[in-house]
């Protein structure tokens, strides 16, 4: 029996975390125009959505040009969430703005 109700939180925690891993990609895909891609937004949904299931698991997602990398998606410090980071070697004005923008974004979004 205790197999069983442990099975069905394990089982919610995985359906809540693909939600929020959905949620996530569409608030990423109005600001990166590679989560356009079909594989490339499934990779972070699937990062995201594991994320999710095992928080102390890390993980890094790069959201533009992968020969730059300036904008990574990685874990929040509150848990299970994930954060967008601007790696820039000088971040300008508006890359603050567009982070905290979108960090905003995803803060808003249920788990």
């Amino acid at each position: 029996m205790m197999r069983s109700g442990l099975w069905s939180r394990s089982a919610g925690k995985r359906r809540r975390g693909g939600r929020y891993a959905a949620a996530v990609v569409d608030v990423l895909a109005k600001e990166f125009p590679n989560l356009a891609d079909a594989g490339t937004a499934e990779v972070v949904r699937d990062e995201v959505a594991r994320h999710a299931v095992e928080p102390g698991r890390a993980f890094e997602c790069t959201l533009d040009d992968l020969t730059v990398a300036n904008w990574r998606l990685r874990p929040h410090r509150v848990a299970p969430r994930v954060r967008v980071a601007c790696h820039r070697l000088n971040p300008s004005e508006s890359d603050i703005d567009r982070e905290q923008r979108i960090n905003e974004a995803l803060a808003l979004l249920p788990f």
